[in-house]
């Protein structure tokens, strides 16, 4: 029998969102679903409550959907140095803490600068005590993904423009 795997993926504000399914999540023999989350500045900027009912909608649906992995792509806030952007881009994703869905992050172009509190929220101190989580740094996260399809699996998140890292 074929796996067919399923990518969901939540556009920003401007796409939409868009999310392939199949119809009968619970005949999905060896099938599971990786959601990417792209660009939430402006989420976290102006639309809180978007961020949070995507976040919310993942954590509800993880068994359903056999949900492995959620990967932000980077672009979590829109302004490095907003406390109350990273405020609230942190309530969206402890959902996916509580409920324990496995996710990594890495930090986008927004996200990083001079004052940036990206590491205060999404450093390594927020991954440390998950089993599947390796981070060695703010800026680069590997995490295994457990599935229902026998195979091994690894998620490593790292910042592309290395000369505008943040000095640790």
């Amino acid at each position: 029998m074929k796996n067919r795997n399923r990518l969901c993926c939540y556009c920003s504000a401007s796409c939409g969102c868009c999310c392939s399914r199949v119809a009968d999540p619970a005949a999905a023999v060896g099938e599971f679903t990786i959601i990417v989350l792209p660009d939430t500045q402006n989420y976290s900027t102006s639309y809180p409550e978007i961020f949070t009912s995507q976040t919310q909608w993942i954590a509800n649906n993880k068994t359903a959907l056999d949900i492995a992995f959620v990967a932000h792509v980077g672009d979590v806030v829109n302004t490095s140095t907003s406390g109350t952007e990273y405020t609230r881009a942190d309530t969206s994703m402890d959902l996916l803490d509580a409920g324990a869905v496995a996710y990594g992050m890495c930090p986008g172009n927004h996200d990083m600068g001079g004052g940036s509190l990206y590491s205060t929220y999404f450093g390594t101190s927020r991954f440390s005590g998950k089993p599947t989580s390796r981070q060695t740094a703010a800026t680069i996260t590997g995490t295994t993904i457990s599935c229902s399809v026998p195979a091994a699996w690894i998620s490593l998140s790292s910042f592309f423009n290395t000369r505008r890292l943040p000095r640790y």
